[in-house]
């Protein structure tokens, strides 16, 4: 509304101009009839459709890339010298490269760009009054950008048309689950009722929470024993294979309530917890404990490796299918802590065997037969400053062999912690820092978490625990960041898939087929990972059998989608949509 107004210059820190919904929204709204706008940017294709608008039909005299300098010698002289018939461009350029077959007369033409490549198009019209329209090429308008130049005195009319074509390969990669920067898995161990029914809050308040429950299965289920020998050492009823037990009702039915809330699991604990590793023979045993102590014990026949694996598989299968792995054939194993020596000890030249010793050859024998996924163990302390975490996060390559796979590191975090250090600690930013790591290297930090209690508690009944403070402080971060929250199970079963998978993929008559296999078990290994791939620059949108997907663009306009694979599950093909 400003009649008096004859000229204005806008630099190029002004970006947009947003008039895109009336005539009236232009800033030039009656004012000058033949108002001069100036800017120093020779690229307003993001300004508003009603952006130069001085009536409903008649818009101010547009002329970028000028100095101010210039403008400030020419506003008033000539600047206003123009033909008003004029509506052909100068030039055109593709990413930054002048057509090389421009001329002003010829309206369309055909270039062929790399599949991987971004589109950016520059234009200059030969009068600095006309008035410019482009239309970005699309998918859906056929990879066609139209620069439409009318005249100033809106008689004339000129249309160029750019046909684009891509050609070669795609790329396609496997990253973290849709495109996170990191996995993070939380295992609470030791299933203690009380952190669990907090745990339960923390599901129900964060969406992208997800908590893994390592329980002993002893406390569901009672193994039924029977001294069939008459020697004192009963031994376990298993009938067709399967242990004997009675079930203790009121816990099975206290877990199920608090594995309903949120993304959780329950995974094992093996099942006393107590007996771990110890050989299958029974009878007396002699062996070494972790502290280099001989000792002698009772042990019950018919495998009490065995038992710690597969009478809690077993248990966990009948009492929470819907809780376990996906297909309810292998589980994971959370590592009790008891039995950390993996070799035998030779003492006064007499060779013990250590706990762990049998139970290494059970987790390769469960493994090959597709009864076991994983086993988490825990590292390190919140009081070691000179903990290097990087080292400790899971990456494919890492991830690449049985003994990581029976090795997954979990940082074990506490606040107050009886055995050994005895003192309290309110500093959480090693917990911080491990994510922050596991962002940076994009790949996998575990955490081990065992009793959770108010700030006012002195104990817990495992010896250490952290603050409901503190635990929700951990999972709110991990919340804000962009990174895949999982269950251990899933991570397990997606870092075992990615370390031995193959992607491939090809661009066919207008669409991207990808191909992804790995040498897991498919009928045990069936987490869909995710694949970056890049499309052509044209596509808006795309899709993939039934499933929308989101084009993210790089910051020189090339494109790509996620999309998200069960390996092994033949040709995915990705359209624009």
């Amino acid at each position: 509304g400003c009649s008096s107004l004859k000229s204005i210059y806008i630099p190029a820190s002004v970006t947009d101009i947003p008039a895109n919904a009336n005539v009236y929204d232009s800033p030039f709204y009656n004012t000058s009839y033949d108002m001069l706008v100036v800017f120093e940017s020779a690229d307003v294709s993001n300004m508003g459709q009603y952006a130069l608008y001085i009536n409903d039909t008649k818009k101010a005299i547009n002329l970028c890339g000028k100095s101010y300098s210039d403008y400030l010698a020419n506003k008033d002289g000539s600047y206003r010298e123009y033909d008003a018939t004029d509506s052909k461009l100068l030039g055109i350029q593709i990413n930054g490269t002048n057509l090389s077959d421009f001329s002003s007369s010829k309206l369309e033409y055909s270039v062929t760009l790399p599949l991987t490549s971004g589109i950016k198009i520059g234009y200059t019209a030969s009068s600095f009054a006309a008035s410019v329209e482009y239309t970005a090429p699309t998918a859906s308008n056929g990879n066609v950008a139209i620069i439409k130049v009318t005249s100033a005195d809106g008689n004339s009319v000129s249309e160029y048309k750019i046909n684009f074509t891509f050609t070669g390969d795609t790329t396609a990669e496997i990253v973290n689950k849709d495109g996170a920067d990191a996995t993070v898995t939380f295992v609470i161990d030791d299933g203690e009722k009380q952190t669990a029914t907090f745990a339960k809050s923390m599901l129900q308040k964060y969406s992208e929470l997800a908590l893994s429950f390592a329980v002993k299965t002893k406390d569901l289920a009672t193994l039924k024993t029977l001294d069939t020998n008459g020697d004192g050492i009963p031994e376990y009823v298993i009938v067709d294979g399967e242990y004997q037990y009675d079930v203790n009702q009121s816990n099975v039915d206290f877990w199920n309530d608090i594995l309903s809330a949120g993304t959780s699991e329950i995974v094992s604990h093996t099942h006393t917890h107590i007996f771990w590793g110890l050989d299958d023979e029974g009878g007396y045993y002699t062996y070494v404990d972790n502290q280099g102590n001989i000792k002698t014990s009772a042990l019950m026949p018919e495998g009490n490796s065995t038992k710690e694996l597969y009478a809690s598989k077993q248990i966990l299968e009948d009492l929470f299918s819907d809780y376990i792995s996906k297909n309810g054939t292998a589980i994971s194993l959370i590592d009790a802590g008891i039995g950390v020596k993996t070799g035998n000890v030779v003492i006064d030249g007499v060779t013990y065997p250590t706990y762990k010793v049998f139970f290494v050859a059970l987790w390769n024998s469960a493994y090959e037969t597709g009864d076991l996924i994983s086993v988490r163990t825990t590292f390190g302390s919140t009081y070691d400053p000179n903990l290097d975490l990087s080292t400790k996060v899971v990456t494919p390559s890492r991830y690449d062999t049985k003994t990581e796979r029976f090795n997954t590191p979990g940082y074990m975090v506490e606040h107050y912690n009886a055995n050994p250090e005895g003192i309290k600690s309110d500093d959480i930013s090693n917990w911080k820092a491990y994510i922050d790591a596991a962002i940076a290297m994009k790949g996998w930090a575990g955490f081990c978490i065992h009793d959770i209690r108010p700030s006012s508690a002195t104990s817990s009944p495992n010896g250490h625990f952290i603050t409901e403070e503190q635990a929700e402080a951990l999972f709110a971060y991990a919340s804000n960041k962009n990174i895949w929250v999982a269950t251990y199970t899933a991570a397990s079963m997606y870092y075992a898939e990615w370390s031995t998978a193959t992607v491939s993929s090809v661009y066919e008559n207008g669409t991207v087929k990808v191909t992804l296999t790995d040498k897991e078990d498919d009928e045990i290994f069936t987490e869909a990972l995710t694949v970056k791939v890049s499309v052509p620059a044209t596509w808006t949108s795309a899709i993939s059998g039934s499933e929308i997907l989101e084009v993210h663009r790089n910051s020189d306009g090339s494109a790509y989608v996620y999309v998200n694979i069960v390996p092994d599950s033949g040709v995915v093909t990705i359209s624009a949509n």
